[in-house]
């Protein structure tokens, strides 16, 4: 009995709670992780008298597994989950938040409240994933003993109004994105993203729609988000025919889950390769006829709020509005640009001088052209003091051509060079047009077209250098040539003999082209000149070592023609005339120059030549003058030695090959 004499029921604090009184009554509790409600503490009891009785939403959980209680008005919350929660434990009621919500569950249950406000989860909780808000509260609840018992929850449902906030925002993020841009691509782009942002989109997209209203054509250009683009022209039915008949008529039309759409093949492949789990697709209809799409796709199936809905319709109907008015400014402007470039006759900048009133205009084409700022279009007075930018160099002559113009009229065509102001660089400009005259022949209006031709300018000068460059190489190569073959006829023996001397060393010299010609005539490492002098005796017949040595051009010609004529006598009667012979070749790097060095060995014994023949004559006297070094040759018993030494330009010497 209580105090009154009433008697009392082991659960009277069960009492009332609706729905979820009577099922707590009757439940059998089991197989709950709680036990009989005759066994629960009096701290369990009150906590849950409160509950059952209030119309907020509320849960208690409790014990070691936190076996699950709650109240008619967080029933609703639970969704599909109820009535199976009563009584399981925590986690298992809310596996599909327990990693987010954990945290704070430790916190009550060591002793100290915890507060969260508009906190998102993604809960599972009607069939499907969905973003939820919540502000709510985790209360410790202690025993009698003083322990943390379990914890009580009062929770808020905020989804609706962050959703409220988030549309409001949305709405002036339309605005500031939109209201700056003046070009249709860029207000496509512009929605598109602001709608992926928004609503968390793998992609979105702003399509129109051609006026039979049976194709959509998707621009590879705005398209945005991370689930790839499909540019290219659709059937509207493709999207499947209950969407079809959606749009046309105004209504969102939404898929929540693409693999279970009855949608046609082309749908199914369109959509296939790309991840598309759900879209959404909200019509601009104008005047009875579909205009355009806003389109949105995730890659996981999920429910479309109405709240993304209604989204979607303003931005769809904001985006078309932008995207009109962008293209009726665009249709002016090229109707103005056209009208410039008919002024301008066809430059590129345009310089016009009331040369009555002195007032001028000048295109920003013409400012930027100058290094002028690119607000001075419009000067009052003639104050464009475009003497004072003329190169120095060019002045007088600009100025006394300019005022013959003047003095003639007509029109006047001319080249010279500026230096601008705002960055002192030079640049070559092609000034053209005309002076007008009056009926009594004075001077009335100056119009005038200007061209930046610097880079043709710099391309004649390297054209030019290119060509007297040729003429240098090809005089000095006939030059050669002559040399070579005015030496091969005196030393020769025969015509025969003169014809092949003349091949080998044309084909030595041809070898060495190939090598310059490779490196565009910047030179050669002697390595690779002293590898093309022994491919035709074999290079395992070449003993040859020395460091990466790069070579500028002439040396590496003279080079070459000096191995040719030391192999072509060793192979006759040096060490290449018999099998064991070898010839060993060592170059280095020494005192800012070349050391090159020759010796043959296991050849037949050598004695010195009785007359000097062209090769002979070639090395010690033509290489020597040539590469303005010295060379010694010596014809030692044991073989042939020679050693070449020539200076080289301080980049050579100091650079590898």
């Amino acid at each position: 009995m209580d105090r009154s004499g009433r008697r009392t029921s082991r659960h009277d604090f069960l009492l009332g709670g609706g729905e979820m009184g009577e099922r707590l009554r009757a439940h059998d509790w089991s197989a709950s992780p709680l036990g009989p409600p005759e066994g629960w503490p009096q701290s369990l009891r009150t906590a849950v008298s409160i509950m059952l009785n209030s119309g907020h939403p509320m849960f208690v959980a409790w014990g070691p597994e936190l076996g699950f209680l709650y109240n008619d008005a967080y029933s609703l919350i639970l969704g599909d989950k109820h009535p199976a929660a009563l009584g399981r434990r925590f986690e298992d009621v809310w596996s599909d938040i327990w990693s987010d919500i954990w945290p704070l569950i430790e916190t009550a249950l060591s002793g100290e409240a915890t507060w969260s406000e508009d906190l998102r989860l993604r809960m599972f909780r009607h069939g499907f994933w969905e973003d939820t808000w919540w502000t709510f509260s985790y209360s410790p609840v202690r025993e009698e003993s003083g322990a943390v018992g379990g914890m009580f929850c009062a929770c808020t449902e905020t989804t609706s109004k962050v959703l409220g906030e988030r549309r409001l925002k949305f709405q002036l993020a339309i605005a500031e994105r939109l209201r700056p841009l003046h070009d249709a691509g860029q207000i496509k782009a512009a929605a598109a993203a602001l709608l992926s942002e928004s609503l968390g989109l793998g992609r979105a997209g702003f399509a129109e729609v051609d006026p039979s209203g049976g194709w959509v054509t998707v621009e590879d250009d705005w398209s945005h988000g991370d689930l790839g683009a499909f540019p290219g022209r659709y059937r509207l039915d493709d999207f499947g025919s209950e969407m079809a008949a959606d749009l046309r008529v105004g209504r969102v039309s939404r898929i929540d889950d693409v693999r279970t759409h009855p949608a046609t093949a082309a749908f199914a492949e369109a959509y296939a390769g790309i991840g598309v789990g759900a879209m959404i697709a909200a019509p601009v209809v104008k005047q009875g006829r579909l205009m355009a799409l806003l389109t949105g796709h995730v890659a996981e199936p999920r429910v479309w709020t109405d709240e993304e809905q209604a989204m979607l319709l303003e931005l769809g109907e904001r985006t078309w509005s932008a995207v009109q008015r962008a293209r009726t400014e665009a249709n002016l402007r090229e109707n103005e640009e056209r009208l410039r470039l008919v002024q301008a006759a066809g430059g590129i900048g345009s310089f016009d001088w009331d040369m009555v009133t002195g007032r001028i205009h000048r295109s920003p084409e013409y400012l930027a052209l100058q290094g002028l700022p690119g607000d001075a279009t419009e000067v009052g007075t003639y104050t464009d003091d475009w003497l004072a930018r003329v190169h120095p160099e060019d002045r007088a002559r600009v100025l006394a051509a300019f005022e013959e113009d003047r003095a003639r009229t007509g029109p006047f065509d001319r080249e010279y060079r500026i230096v601008r102001p705002d960055t002192g660089e030079t640049r070559w400009i092609h000034n053209r047009g005309r002076i007008d005259a009056d009926a009594a022949g004075r001077p009335v209006r100056l119009l005038s077209v200007q061209t930046d031709i610097t880079q043709r300018k710099r391309d004649e000068a390297r054209q030019r250098l290119l060509i007297n460059e040729l003429n240098h190489r090809v005089k000095n190569t006939l030059a050669t040539i002559q040399s070579i073959a005015s030496q091969t006829l005196r030393s020769a023996a025969s015509v025969e003999q003169a014809r092949r001397d003349f091949e080998d060393r044309l084909l030595a010299l041809s070898r060495t082209h190939d090598i310059l010609t490779r490196r565009t005539w910047e030179g050669a490492t002697a390595a690779e000149i002293v590898a093309a002098a022994a491919e035709p005796y074999g290079q395992d017949l070449w003993d040859a070592d020395g460091p990466n040595l790069h070579l500028p051009p002439q040396t590496a010609l003279s080079i070459a023609m000096a191995l040719h004529e030391l192999g072509t006598n060793a192979a006759k009667y040096g060490a290449l005339s018999v099998p064991e012979g070898r010839v060993e070749v060592r170059w280095v790097a020494r005192d800012g120059g070349l050391l090159l060095t020759w010796r043959e060995r296991g050849g037949p014994p050598v004695a010195p030549p009785t007359r000097q023949g062209f090769g002979s004559r070639l090395i010690e006297r033509g290489l020597a003058r040539e590469l303005g070094g010295e060379v010694r040759l010596a014809f030692e018993p044991a073989g042939v030695a020679c050693e070449i030494t020539a200076p080289l330009p301080d980049d050579d010497a100091a650079r590898p090959g």
